[in-house]
Formats: C-alpha cells, sequence, structure tokens
C-alpha cells in the first residue's frame, strides 16, 4: 500500500459496471486505482465524485 495525495492527483472518473457497481477510479503519476465505496447509494457516489471533482479544479486553477 502506498500513499496517494490529493495534490498529486491527476485525473478521476466514475467507472460504471454492471456486475460489481460504480467506483471512483483515481489516476496519480502513471498509477490508477479505486477508491473504495462503503455506500449502499449511487447518488452518494455521485456526490463524493463531484466534491473531488470541485477540489480537483481548484487545486488545477490556483483557488486551493
Amino acid at each position: 500500500m502506498k500513499k496517494a495525495y490529493f495534490a498529486d492527483q491527476l485525473v478521476i472518473e466514475m467507472v460504471s459496471d454492471k456486475w460489481l457497481g460504480n467506483k471512483i477510479k483515481v489516476y496519480v503519476k502513471g498509477v490508477s486505482f479505486y477508491l473504495p465505496y462503503l455506500y449502499s447509494y449511487t447518488y452518494e457516489l455521485e456526490r463524493v465524485y463531484q466534491k473531488i471533482q470541485q477540489r480537483l479544479q481548484k487545486k488545477t486553477s490556483g483557488n486551493y
């Protein structure tokens, strides 16, 4: 296991899988991994995804 700092995150994406459910995939400097998902509702995962996207946009725009 390695640490992935928020400042190092380059891209995230929502991955839809009919068998395993929706997941958030994070790409950090050439490595990708899925965030563990503990919630039972899709809208909660969507809220987490949107929040991460907002923070990444703030970081890249310099308003962080």
